[in-house]
């Protein structure tokens, strides 16, 4: 019967199958997500992924169904440029996917958490097909690849944090390209790589994207020397790669660098602000999941970690490459508790960028699994020395697991003894994992055991193997904090005394200081506050909060404010109720009963010689009426009257988007029209369809000189350049990439190479 099955199909059989058993795991792995039972059903655990990740993906998907392309948030920070901010993913393709197929009617919690819960599904895909390129075996590229998409770094605290998540699952389509560069797929392998650097950059987390970028590249020089390649053929598929890379993606790069140049994180945090990491007992992860935080990502399982200690000894393996992997990544992990890092810090570009060192565990768990899939493709082969190495593997993993057991036992004992005895959390761990190391020892003892009656290769005995990992790796990943059950105590709930202020991103006309009743949630509920939530906050708006409460209020056009502390005497206020923030503190809601309009004339104005902080300095001074004069950081274009004039009026302001608005103002006498929206870079104004330079006005925001006239339209649209360059590089990247591609393969069609 075989001979009838055709020749392509035997050889994609394995892979076919690999696939069914790896999708099959992946249900069993979140079926408790995917349940339709409202008994049996988890949701993800609300703080980042609801209040971060949730939030400003479904504000994108609204915006794309509603026929906009959202490059303005007005709900965040008083508003920031959304295209920016490379965490909110603008242009990551799974992402336009999700928008396409689940985001018509919105995307709702459930189908967002459907987005991410499918990266480990095709992290899982890319890992087995790397592996089985590098070790030309489905089994033992399917083995890996459990262990990569359920270890215990992405199964932690990347499923929360899904930019996290979204930019490390493309490692193995990264090294798969520089396999395929190496092995003398040249192009093939380039546009591979460079395709998922790209992807990475667009997941949204550039310190997971610039690790991977640099470990691929290494391997790269690595492999590259290893097959003989001159140093300029090792440089040019490196430069290859990183310039498909970055073309592809400068659409995305461009506008977050403008983002993160102007961005407090940047400008004010230094070397102790990005020096955290691991503590070196956290490296007890290995062996006792669960035990040292609520996520263990250096936990790899029993089988995962006795192989890669194999793979270490195994002078057949790549060791020496993966071993300086691991070691330098261990290193880096722990942060300042390491010179390493200093070094890193110092001469390494990128490493002085990014906080939480700890996320170098990703290339660390990478590098040990791939060493430990070669140990493993060894062990399965039928000639390797049976009275050597295997001997001393298997002596050693007898050794290992006696010590673990004695472990259990000594540190349950101990626990017993005390007189108040504690939870036997940490006993109890390590007798779990005694036994499966156990499990795994007997496993090798029999796979190795000759076979007489035996036809051939023993290729089924991989699947206790794979039982064993699936029962270590989901035990761990499934009972993690992660999960909590969908009641409504669990889910993101506004307070009732807050309701009333959701609004329509085109209804915006004051704001809301929701830093105590809102707690970050404001994008989430679509309330325009004046704080907001996610890592990025411009240098500038961080800056302005310095100024007095009042005067901050007065110039961002708050409207209410939630505050547990006493109210500021100077303005008139109004309580209106008391509410319970999700931390479940009571504040106080107050109106301004005199808000300032987010458009207002002012005719007369103080500037502060160029000097952002001299111009927050006059804001604090409370004899500056901030209503009837204006602050600059630069002297106007011309000179204002002082007194407002009898015609003085805001007759039209309209938001035709958030990037777009309309406003039609009259004036008796030269005036200044402030804006209470951030000045970023990409604001531009005209005045009756004549170009006006904005001016900075109150330390950030957006100011625009007036004429005296009637009915005059000024027009305020968000069109940043960096987009526009970005676009332009990003397309052209794309129109090389495939042109190139269609002539290398005309080329070896021609030649038959």
């Amino acid at each position: 019967m075989n001979s009838r099955i055709p020749n392509w199909f035997q050889r994609v059989r394995p892979v076919l199958a690999a696939i069914a058993v790896l999708t099959a795991l992946w249900l069993l792995f979140f079926w408790r997500i995917l349940t339709p039972s409202p008994t049996d059903r988890l949701i993800f655990q609300k703080g980042d992924f609801t209040q971060h990740y949730y939030a400003f993906a479904s504000y994108q998907v609204e915006r794309l169904w509603e026929g906009e392309f959202p490059l303005w948030n007005p709900y965040n920070y008083a508003g920031d440029s959304f295209v920016g901010n490379v965490q909110f993913s603008s242009f990551y393709p799974p992402r336009w996917l999700t928008a396409l197929f689940l985001g018509q009617d919105g995307l709702s919690l459930e189908e967002y958490q459907l987005e991410a819960a499918v990266h480990y599904w095709l992290a899982s895909v890319l890992m087995f097909a790397f592996l089985h390129a590098h070790t030309r075996r489905a089994s033992v590229a399917l083995a890996g690849s459990i262990l990569y998409a359920y270890s215990g770094y992405l199964t932690g605290y990347p499923l929360l944090q899904v930019s996290v998540l979204e930019s490390v699952i493309w490692l193995p389509m990264l090294m798969l390209g520089v396999h395929h560069t190496v092995s003398g797929r040249v192009y093939l392998g380039s546009v591979v790589a460079g395709v998922a650097m790209a992807f990475s950059l667009f997941g949204g987390h550039p310190q997971t994207t610039m690790q991977i970028s640099y470990l691929a590249l290494l391997y790269l020089a690595y492999l590259g020397w290893k097959k003989g390649l001159t140093p300029l053929a090792i440089l040019t598929r490196m430069a290859a790669i990183v310039v498909i890379g970055i073309g592809l993606s400068a659409i995305q790069l461009l506008p977050s660098l403008e983002f993160t140049r102007l961005s407090y994180r940047v400008t004010d945090y230094g070397y102790m602000d990005k020096a955290n990491g691991f503590a070196a007992a956290d490296f007890f992860q290995v062996i006792a999941p669960g035990f040292f935080g609520d996520w263990s990502p250096l936990y790899i399982g029993m089988a995962g970690l006795l192989l890669g200690i194999g793979g270490v000894l195994n002078t057949r393996t790549q060791r020496a490459f993966w071993l300086t992997v691991i070691v330098i990544g261990l290193f880096l992990s722990l942060g300042g508790g390491s010179i390493l890092y200093d070094l890193f810090y110092l001469v390494v570009p990128g490493f002085n960028v990014f906080r939480q060192q700890e996320r170098a565990a990703a290339v660390v768990i990478f590098a040990w699994i791939v060493l430990a899939c070669e140990h493993l493709s060894l062990l399965l082969d039928d000639q390797w020395d049976n009275d050597g190495p295997v001997r001393t593997f298997q002596r050693l993993l007898w050794g290992f697991c006696g010590l673990l057991a004695a472990s259990a036992v000594l540190t349950t004992g101990v626990t017993l003894l005390q007189t108040e005895p504690s939870n036997t959390t940490l006993g109890s761990v390590l007798t779990f994992n005694a036994i499966l190391a156990g499990l795994f020892a007997v496993w090798v003892q029999q796979m190795r055991t000759p076979d007489p009656h035996a036809a051939g290769p023993r290729s089924w005995l991989i699947l206790p193997l794979i039982a064993l990992i699936v029962v270590d790796l989901f035990t761990v990943g499934t009972r993690s904090p992660n999960y909590v059950s969908d009641i409504p105590e669990n889910r993101v709930q506004l307070d009732p005394s807050l309701v009333d202020f959701v609004t329509d991103e085109k209804d915006i006309r004051w704001r809301v200081d929701g830093a105590v009743g809102l707690q970050g949630d404001a994008v989430y509920f679509r309330i325009p506050d004046i704080y907001g939530t996610g890592p990025f906050t411009l240098a500038s708006t961080e800056l302005l909060r310095q100024i007095p409460v009042d005067r901050f209020w007065e110039v961002l056009s708050v409207r209410y404010a939630t505050t547990i502390d006493a109210l500021p005497e100077n303005i008139p206020l109004e309580l209106l109720a008391y509410g319970r923030n999700p931390s479940g503190q009571e504040f106080e809601l107050v109106e301004l009963t005199d808000p300032r309009p987010i458009a207002h004339l002012v005719y007369d104005y103080r500037h502060g010689e160029g000097s952002a902080e001299f111009a927050r300095q006059i804001m604090s001074d409370p004899r500056i009426d901030l209503r009837e004069m204006a602050v600059t950081r630069f002297p106007l274009p011309f000179e204002l009257p002082v007194d407002r004039p009898e015609v003085s009026r805001i007759d039209h302001f309209e938001y035709q988007q958030p990037e777009h608005l309309v406003i039609r103002v009259s004036t008796g006498a030269d005036a200044l029209l402030t804006l209470s929206m951030v000045n970023y870079p990409g604001w531009y104004a005209e005045v009756s369809g004549q170009p006006v330079e904005i001016v900075d006005t109150y330390a950030g925001l957006i100011g625009i000189p007036l004429r005296a006239g009637e009915d005059q339209e000024v027009v305020l649209r968000f069109q940043p350049q960096s987009l526009t360059l970005g676009a332009l590089i990003s397309g052209v990247t794309l129109i090389l990439s495939v042109l190139a591609g269609v002539l290398a393969f005309t080329y070896r069609q021609r030649n038959r190479i």
